[in-house]
């Protein structure tokens, strides 16, 4: 079985790494290499918050909505909770008891 494909916009370590080469003033096709993007890409998501890097978390005990998306996403495409909660850099029983507290009855 294939392993599922991630958007970059998903995962947080390359957002991390392409804000700190952009800010550090390296142009986007070198940020792009750097990250095996394609320069489009690295476009689109710096121009979505204007060049503004934007604040990811308050506190790290709590998820973000890019968290909540990034999990809404790996279930769609029947990844483990455990795999989510790697990419996120979270314990899997943080998933578990996001999941659990936002399924609606029609979810199973």
């Amino acid at each position: 079985m294939n392993k599922p494909y991630f958007s970059p916009r998903t995962l947080l370590v390359p957002q991390q790494v392409m804000w700190e080469l952009w800010q550090s003033g390296q142009e986007m096709s070198q940020v792009a290499a750097v990250l095996g993007w394609d320069r489009g890409t690295v476009r689109n998501r710096i121009g979505e918050t204007g060049g503004v890097r934007s604040r990811r978390r308050q506190t790290s005990a709590r998820l973000s909505f890019e968290d909540r998306v990034h999990i809404e996403i790996g279930l769609k495409q029947d990844r483990s909770m455990r795999a989510i909660a790697s990419d996120l850099g979270r314990a899997a029983s943080t998933i578990s008891r996001e999941v659990a507290r936002h399924r609606s009855a029609g979810d199973g």
